[in-house]
C-alpha cells in the first residue's frame, strides 16, 4: 500500500478511534492557549490576587498535561497497531504470492522491506503525533493572535510562512536524498543474500573475495552513507532556521510594540510568549516532518513490491487445486 492507501485503510479500520484521536488532541491544544489566555488576563494584570492565579494557573497547567499526555498516547497507539497491522498484512502477502514473482523479487528486496521499510513506517507513525499536536496546536494559537492584535498576527503569519517556506525547501533535499538512500539499500541486502548465499565460494576464492568487497559492495555502502549524511546535514539546516527565526519573530514583535506603536506592551509580552510556546512544537513538527517523508519513501517501497491482496485464509480451494496442478508428486503432503 501507498501512503494514500495506508491513510485510507487507517480510516476505514479506525473511524472511531481517530476521531476520539483528534478530539483530544484539539482539546489539549485548545488547552495550550488557555493557558497563554490565563497569563494574559490575569499574571500579567496589576489588579490579580496572585495567591488565588498560581493555584489556577498550576490547575491549568496540570490540566493541560494530562490532555496532551492523553491525546499523545492514544495516537502512539494506533500508530503502532497501524505498523503490527502492515507488518501481519506484508507477511501475509508474501506467503500468498506466487513463488516466480518472489524469485524474481529477490531476497534482499524483500528483507530491505521487511526490516528497513517497516523500522521507517513504524518511525513515521511514531513522530506523527509530534506532527499533528504541533499542527492542531499552531492554529489554535495563531487564532488566538488575530484576537489580540490583527496587525501582529498578520506580521507574524508573514513571518511564519517564510520560515515554513525554507523549512519546505530544505526538506525538499532531505526526502530526495531519502529516497536514493532507499534505492541503495536495496542493493545492499541483495549483496548481503549475496555474500551469505557464496560464503564459501568466497572464503576459498579471496581474490574474488576482495574485489566483490571494494568493487560491488563498498561503492553501494559509500553511497547510501554519502545520502544520508546529506539527508542529516538538510535536515539539521531546516530545525535551525526554524529556531533562529522564531527567535527573531520575538525581537521584531516587541521592536514593533515599543517603537512603533503597534500594540500595548502587555499584548506584545503575551504574543512573544505565544511565537515562543509555538516554537517547540513547531520546532518538533519540523524535525518530525523527514520522519514522516522516510515512512512515505518505504510504503512506496512496499507498493512498488506488487503483491497480491492478502486471503483471509491460508489453503483456499484455488490455492491447492493449483498447487496440486503444480506439483502432483507431492499432494500427499498437502493438509485439506
Amino acid at each position: 500500500m501507498n501512503f494514500t492507501q495506508t491513510l485510507s485503510f487507517a480510516i476505514q479500520r479506525y473511524r472511531s478511534h481517530i476521531v476520539i484521536m483528534l478530539l483530544l488532541s484539539l482539546c489539549s491544544s485548545i488547552m495550550g492557549v488557555a493557558v497563554l489566555a490565563f497569563i494574559n488576563t490575569r499574571l500579567l494584570q496589576a489588579d490579580t490576587t496572585y495567591s488565588q492565579a498560581i493555584v489556577w494557573f498550576v490547575g491549568l497547567l496540570l490540566l493541560y498535561l494530562l490532555l496532551a499526555t492523553w491525546a499523545q498516547m492514544a495516537l502512539t497507539r494506533l500508530g503502532h497497531q497501524l505498523v503490527y497491522d502492515l507488518l501481519t498484512r506484508l507477511l501475509k502477502q508474501i506467503m500468498d504470492s506466487d513463488f516466480r514473482h518472489i524469485q524474481t523479487l529477490g531476497k534482499g528486496r524483500i528483507m530491505a522491506s521487511l526490516s528497513g521499510d517497516i523500522q521507517a513506517i513504524s518511525y513515521m507513525f511514531v513522530r506523527m503525533p509530534e506532527l499533528l499536536q504541533g499542527g492542531l496546536f499552531i492554529t489554535a494559537a495563531c487564532a488566538y493572535l488575530l484576537y489580540l492584535s490583527p496587525s501582529l498576527f498578520a506580521v507574524t503569519l508573514v513571518w511564519m510562512a517564510v520560515t515554513l517556506m525554507g523549512s519546505y525547501i530544505t526538506v525538499k533535499h532531505v526526502y530526495r536524498h531519502l529516497g536514493h538512500m532507499r534505492l541503495q539499500e536495496n542493493d545492499l541486502f541483495q549483496q548481503y543474500e549475496a555474500a551469505l548465499n557464496g560464503h564459501k565460494e568466497l572464503s576459498l576464492n579471496h581474490y574474488r573475495a576482495q574485489r566483490f568487497y571494494h568493487e560491488t559492495f563498498a561503492p553501494t555502502a559509500q553511497k547510501r552513507r554519502h545520502h544520508v549524511v546529506w539527508a542529516d546535514n538538510f535536515h539539521a539546516l531546516a530545525g535551525n532556521w526554524t529556531n533562529v527565526m522564531m527567535l527573531g519573530a520575538v525581537g521584531f514583535i516587541f521592536y514593533l510594540a515599543y517603537y512603533q506603536h503597534w500594540a500595548s506592551i502587555a499584548d506584545a509580552t503575551t504574543i512573544a510568549i505565544t511565537v515562543l510556546f509555538i516554537r517547540t512544537p513547531l520546532l518538533a513538527a519540523v524535525g518530525a516532518y523527514p520522519t514522516v517523508l522516510q515512512g512515505k519513501v518505504a510504503l512506496q517501497a512496499l507498493s512498488e513490491l506488487n503483491l497480491p491482496e492478502p486471503s483471509t485464509d491460508f489453503f483456499t480451494t484455488y490455492a491447492v487445486a493449483k498447487r496440486l496442478a503444480t506439483h502432483p508428486f507431492k499432494s500427499s503432503n498437502i493438509c485439506l
